[in-house]
């Protein structure tokens, strides 16, 4: 394997799980509050580890081809990486690790968040996850890669709405005023025609 393989690799052990993880927790949130937020984490982590870690030693072949891609392609993916690195960091100073796991949902408690990277996306960690998935395609460059990161796109997807959901039912209207306001994942604005 290529040493951009191996960055590759590395990012796709890290993010690729991360769907799989809230697929267990968002739908059933009801069931993990009565049985503790620990619970819910010790029983995510292993399920979607272990469903995208088996994924990556099965087609690890297919998905990193080992061929170096264009320097441009190199160079975007690893600022797209790089770019998502610093926004996670940014997520984990303003929201702290609890609240990245889940476990303040679980709870049922916390604050609604709408400073920082907040006033600009309502999914921020979202956001630069898509963009280190794209920079792995981008290093990566096999058709394998791109379909699945397609299919990790419909996942993540799904489990942003379970979230909003969540977030609605916890939050209420000042949620509902917030979502309005405010992009999922890119700070644009379209404004519409009068």
């Amino acid at each position: 394997m290529h040493p951009l393989d191996w960055l590759a690799a590395l990012g796709l052990l890290a993010v690729l799980p991360i769907p799989f993880y809230w697929l267990v927790i968002h739908p059933f949130a009801g069931f993990w509050r009565r049985r503790g937020p620990n619970a819910a984490f010790w029983a995510a982590l292993p399920i979607s580890t272990g469903v995208a870690w088996t994924f990556l030693y099965l087609y690890r072949d297919q998905l990193f081809a080992g061929a170096v891609s264009p320097l441009w392609r190199r160079a975007l993916g690893l600022a797209l990486i790089a770019f998502a690195l610093y926004i996670f960091g940014r997520v984990k100073k303003e929201l702290g690790t609890e609240r990245l796991l889940g476990k303040t949902e679980l709870r049922g408690g916390g604050e609604l968040r709408i400073t920082g990277l907040y006033q600009h996306v309502r999914h921020p960690s979202y956001a630069a996850q898509m963009a280190t998935m794209l920079g792995i395609c981008l290093l990566a460059a096999t058709p394998l890669m791109w379909g699945a990161v397609a299919v990790w796109l419909v996942l993540l997807n799904v489990i942003v709405r379970f979230e909003e959901r969540e977030l609605l039912a916890r939050f209420g209207e000042p949620y509902r005023a917030y979502r309005a306001r405010v992009p999922a994942f890119l700070p644009l604005r379209f404004r519409a025609r009068e």
